[in-house]
């Protein structure tokens, strides 16, 4: 990919959707849980993704997540934040975009 340096080389435009199997974390809590940490990265689903489990971020002693800026933005990395604060965790400790919370 010639900005994205992680992005694929076989990227190529189509009109045809392409569908990945995939689980939220919902299901994956239901299926193999109880979890105590979440270590997430997704590249930009994350909002989406900690918008539809606030109440299993309330759960979580722990959260490693990269929080993808170019991706989600500004405004959209802040939500995430708010959301993980208003979840009880508190920020103790970034490396990069990876930011590690934990629950006082």
């Amino acid at each position: 990919h010639p900005v994205y340096i992680v992005g694929g080389s076989s990227q190529r435009a189509t009109q045809r959707p392409v569908r990945l199997p995939a689980k939220s974390l919902r299901q994956l809590e239901q299926e193999r849980g109880p979890f105590s940490a979440l270590i997430i990265d997704i590249e930009g689903s994350e909002r989406e993704v900690f918008e539809q489990s606030q109440d299993l971020l309330g759960r979580y002693r722990l959260v490693i997540a990269e929080l993808h800026e170019f991706a989600i933005g500004k405004e959209g990395v802040e939500r995430c934040r708010q959301l993980l604060r208003q979840a009880g965790l508190r920020l103790v400790g970034t490396a990069g975009i990876t930011e590690a919370w934990e629950r006082s």
